[in-house]
């Protein structure tokens, strides 16, 4: 099940919904293929293929660009083989195109604000939880 967090700036009051975690879609290696941009499938599938045994996981990360700060949810897939990391989808800024990095919930609280660099807050009230 996964959830939507809620953020805010304490500054100018920006605030934005993310969504995180697994919902029932995720469990499928096909939709969890089709989620991965058609430029850099090819690779998961080719990591799939060359290695017998391994598997591919998706959810719906927090990512933050270091170049604007922009949070985002994005969709984020991996194969794996056991312990081996063999393909790790990219993102990407929608604003300014840097490549973006996944965090944690806990992490947001040292991101600035994109708007105005204020200090960003999780609502730790609001929390939607999704299937």
């Amino acid at each position: 099940m996964g959830t939507v967090i809620d953020v805010q700036c304490q500054n100018c009051g920006a605030q934005r919904q993310y969504w995180l975690g697994i919902g029932q879609q995720f469990h499928d290696p096909e939709i969890i293929l089709d989620m991965i941009s058609k430029h850099h499938r090819g690779a998961a599938k080719h990591a799939l293929k060359q290695s017998p045994g391994s598997e591919i996981s998706g959810a719906y990360e927090l990512a933050h660009c270091p170049g604007c700060n922009r949070l985002a949810s994005v969709k984020h897939a991996r194969v794996e083989l056991g312990e081996q990391l063999l393909y790790e989808a990219d993102h990407y800024c929608a604003k300014c195109d840097e490549r973006m990095e996944l965090i944690e919930e806990e992490d947001v609280a040292r991101i600035p604000c994109a708007k105005c660099g204020g200090p960003l807050v999780m609502d730790e009230d609001c929390c939607v939880h999704w299937d």
